[in-house]
């Protein structure tokens, strides 16, 4: 517990007392109440200030395959985060605080699912 609170720059006593809060469907120690269940192992994401941000980006599948123009999608050719398209859209107008974050986290990981059954399935076919 300590090296993640370590890296996430936080107290480790408030870290826990958080945890507890959230395993028991409390409020944590800063008023904010979190769903119950939520069991270790725990992994964190420091957010911090950043001067980069794009809106729009490669087209993509649910699946987070990129699709082709005429909306087919590649093999074996998967992007997220900044090189995907966003849910804020591709005008400025659109942005929404967080959403960079949400698709690379999210997306990150929909795409890593999707890269390890596409190993799978070459390897059973192999």
């Amino acid at each position: 517990m300590a090296a993640l609170a370590d890296c996430i720059g936080c107290e480790p006593a408030v870290l826990q007392a958080t945890l507890d809060a959230m395993r028991a469907g409390a409020a944590a120690p800063d008023g904010r109440v979190f769903a119950r269940g939520l069991d270790a192992p725990y992994f964190a994401v420091k957010v911090t200030g950043a001067l980069f941000h794009t809106q729009g980006g490669l087209d993509t599948a649910p699946d987070m395959r990129v699709l082709r123009q005429g909306g087919a999608p590649f093999a074996n050719l998967l992007a997220a985060g900044g090189a995907a398209g966003g849910v804020s859209g591709d005008a400025v107008w659109g942005y929404l605080s967080g959403n960079g974050l949400l698709s690379a986290v999210a997306g990150g990981y929909i795409a890593a699912h999707t890269a390890a059954a596409l190993v799978q399935h070459k390897e059973a076919s192999a």
